[in-house]
């Protein structure tokens, strides 16, 4: 979990800890903070600055299930051709469960999870 407090002015260091998070081993990034502060405003604008660097393909994923998240995993491990991929979860404590069960598959295909 990062320790970022998320206020549209912190959108710099929001970048920088996905960044780290990208470089370590770490499979889900999670963003916590108050409504309307500027979470999901943040996460995205990293996401697409990482997009557009080349970095990682970036995925958003709105209300799956269970089984609908594993296979989207396995598809992009898949298709993603040795890139690193982003998912990004917005209601991410939905999926909360669902997560603890496909951790063994995000290590085995390289897709990482960010959300909040």
């Amino acid at each position: 979990i990062s320790n970022v407090g998320v206020q549209l002015s912190h959108d710099e260091l929001v970048h920088k800890t996905l960044i780290e998070f990208l470089n370590s081993e770490d499979l889900v990034f999670v963003v916590e903070g108050q409504a309307g502060s500027g979470k999901t405003a943040a996460l995205m604008k990293a996401a697409t600055t990482i997009a557009i660097d080349n970095r990682a393909a970036v995925y958003a994923l709105y209300e799956q299930t269970k089984e609908k998240l594993s296979e989207i995993v396995r598809y992009l491990a898949r298709t993603s051709a040795g890139q690193q991929s982003l998912l990004f979860i917005n209601n991410l404590v939905i999926y909360a469960d669902d997560l603890l069960e496909v951790d063994g598959l995000l290590s085995q295909t390289g897709v990482r999870i960010i959300g909040q």
